[in-house]
């Protein structure tokens, strides 16, 4: 097994700030054209799930009282916010998901059209949104543009770009608890997203 030094361990993202895990269990991120680790992630358990249902529903009444405009607006900085960091965002999937840098780019220009010109559907309550960035992207804009929070799992292959975005979120004003970002296999998350009134797709 290749690692490239020290190896990073991404945080979760809970009530508008990093959290530290030592878990019982990590997922190693492997770039997958050399092998090498190049982040772990702590693979959540039923509690963390639970804090983040907290964190969201606690998180709702600031969000969905600014209304569809106040929403919009906030997605906006976001995807402005983004654009001014697109190479390094890009960077991050390039490296985890062993991906051509200028394919990488294509994609970070896709999210940021989503946050600029966000499609809306009437939400409510938490939903819950899986994949890397270009698979989670357009249901978690339209969740949140309708006035959803999120509990965010990305593709535990290539974590490090949602986990950056929800970060960034803090920056664009969005009230704490709209993003919780969470790790955990597709088999769990299946399992927890009823907790939260399901998955939105």
């Amino acid at each position: 097994m290749q690692r490239s030094g020290a190896v990073y361990a991404i945080p979760l993202w809970l009530d508008g700030r990093a959290v530290l895990r030592v878990a019982p269990a990590f997922h190693e991120v492997r770039n997958p054209a050399t092998g090498v680790v190049v982040r772990r992630v702590p693979l959540c358990g039923r509690a963390d799930f639970e804090e983040a249902l907290r964190s969201a529903r606690a998180g709702l009444p600031a969000w969905t009282g600014l209304g569809e405009a106040g929403r919009r607006e906030r997605l906006a900085a976001l995807g402005e916010a983004l654009s001014g960091l697109a190479a390094h965002f890009a960077a991050l999937i390039a490296e985890e998901a062993g991906r051509d840098p200028a394919d990488a780019d294509q994609e970070i220009a896709r999210v940021v059209s989503l946050l600029r010109q966000p499609a809306a559907c009437p939400a409510d309550g938490v939903a819950v949104v899986s994949g890397a960035l270009a698979e989670f992207v357009e249901p978690a804009v339209t969740a949140l543009a309708g006035g959803a929070a999120l509990i965010v799992f990305p593709a535990l292959a290539s974590p490090s770009a949602v986990f950056a975005l929800a970060e960034l979120s803090g920056h664009c004003g969005f009230p704490h608890g709209t993003i919780n970002v969470l790790y955990a296999a597709d088999e769990v998350v299946a399992s927890w997203s009823p907790a939260a009134g399901g998955v939105a797709r």
